[in-house]
């Protein structure tokens, strides 16, 4: 066994893990002493502004007269402006969460009690035992006849029916139902760690759990952050979930049940405008290795997920790597499914339009579509009445389009107004004259395949 450190390294997490931070209202109206409510009234430009100091450095934006505060730098992947309020850029609205300690909605709380309580009741359990492939009691799973353990076990462990009747040893670690809990340190050594129904442990950076007994039930979940991940037991039985997220994994066990499922691949290419999205991450390599008594009847992956779809302009992202299965066993297989495979690329997005180089006229009667592949496309229009300048677009959290309206057909004049929120629908209301807009990609994360298709006109 591995010396125990002289701390606890793990902590049982209750609730959601939210930290508050409290900053000032960022406001981004459109600026104008004609064209704005009362209300968001502020004063037009009077003076250049270095670029430097606004909270958008694409162009000069007319936000900046209007008092609202910076954006701090380390809150600048994070926050953004939509008129008055601040709006988390990297939360997923309608990502639904699932049992397995990570933050998939991104609205801070990766405790997922709720949603990992349905997994808890006798009747969940028995439902999940039922799809797994248990001994039979006929079974070999020693060689040569050896006496069995694990092939004897026909059902699963009663402690999993109801973890509350079994109260903890001195020198040992149970996660109950709809608890997560962080092994914070680099090792987890005890001599009995069991996982109940909707109970996760989360594991940190590269881990290794060290223990006589290893028993994760149907719907218990052992999820890794991508940290490699290695364990030791003198049995290991695994009716439920680990997930490394793509890092490799080593296991080494006396006696070794595997009916649940085990994968090591990363993160999923999600549907959106830059890598960090859209291309997957390679899965981690497996090394299992089970030395007196092994059955082995569940799921064993290293496969790879697909790349995302891509949202704006250019190809769309990789697919992960899929890494390699190196498994030794006394006897094999039990009908084990043994998974590798390299992900697929995702669909890429939209072209450039044919507006590069020039400045199409836009009426009322006839909005333009275009895509927006670089920093900005121009169109002239000219008002004979006051008038609502639009453009829209498919948002994505961190990335969408702005629109400018400055004086002039060549655009050379004062900027007149500005729509810098972050909905799909940027607006502003013009008096009469002769304008150039400018419909322009903001991106947080610096990606240069712009913010894609979009639909500009007049109302």
């Amino acid at each position: 066994m591995i010396p125990a450190p002289s701390l606890a390294p793990w902590r049982i997490v209750a609730g959601a893990m939210t930290s508050t931070v409290a900053l000032g209202a960022l406001s981004l109206t459109a600026c104008g002493e004609t064209v704005t409510p009362a209300a968001e009234t502020c004063a037009p430009l009077e003076a250049a502004v270095v670029v430097g100091d606004c909270p958008r450095t694409r162009l000069l934006d007319a936000a900046c007269a209007c008092g609202e505060e910076r954006f701090e730098p380390a809150m600048g992947e994070a926050w953004a402006c939509a008129g008055n309020t601040l709006v988390n850029k990297v939360a997923l609205p309608g990502v639904a969460e699932i049992c397995n300690g990570l933050d998939e909605d991104g609205d801070g709380d990766a405790s997922d009690s709720a949603v990992c309580a349905t997994r808890c009741s006798p009747e969940a359990v028995n439902a999940a035992a039922a799809s797994l492939r248990l001994p039979t009691g006929q079974d070999q799973t020693t060689v040569d006849g050896a006496p069995q353990v694990i092939g004897l076990l026909t059902n699963v462990p009663a402690w999993c029916m109801d973890p509350q009747s079994t109260p903890a040893p001195t020198d040992g670690v149970r996660v109950q139902c709809g608890e997560v809990v962080d092994v914070e340190g680099a090792q987890l050594s005890t001599e009995s760690l069991r996982v109940a129904p909707g109970g996760v442990l989360r594991l940190s950076s590269d881990v290794t759990l060290d223990a006589g007994e290893i028993l994760v039930c149907p719907g218990g979940v052992v999820q890794g952050t991508g940290g490699s991940v290695s364990m030791q037991a003198n049995t290991w039985l695994h009716y439920g979930e680990l997930h490394t997220r793509g890092g490799a994994l080593s296991v080494r066990a006396d006696r070794l049940l595997l009916a649940g499922e085990v994968t090591t691949g990363g993160r999923a290419g999600a549907p959106g405008k830059g890598a960090e999205e859209i291309d997957a991450e390679p899965a981690g390599d497996a090394y299992v290795e089970a030395v007196t008594e092994s059955f082995l009847s569940g799921v064993l992956s290293t496969s790879a997920g697909d790349g995302g779809a891509q949202l704006a302009c250019g190809p769309g992202g990789a697919g992960g790597a899929a890494g390699g299965i190196h498994l030794v066993v006394p006897v094999c297989c039990h009908d084990v499914a043994l998974a590798s495979g390299g992900g697929s690329g995702g669909t890429g997005g939209v072209g450039e339009d044919g507006n590069e180089g020039r400045v199409p006229e836009l009426s009322r009667e006839t909005p333009l579509s275009g895509s927006l592949c670089d920093a900005s496309d121009s169109f002239r229009v000219n008002l004979d009445c006051e008038a609502w300048v639009w453009v829209e677009f498919e948002p994505v959290p961190g990335r969408d389009i702005d629109l400018l309206v400055t004086e002039g057909d060549a655009g050379q004049g004062s900027l007149v107004a500005a729509s810098l929120g972050v909905t799909g629908r940027e607006e502003v209301l013009v008096p009469p004259g002769d304008y150039t807009l400018t419909v322009r990609s903001f991106d947080a994360h610096g990606s240069s395949r712009g913010a894609g298709a979009y639909t500009v006109g007049v109302d």
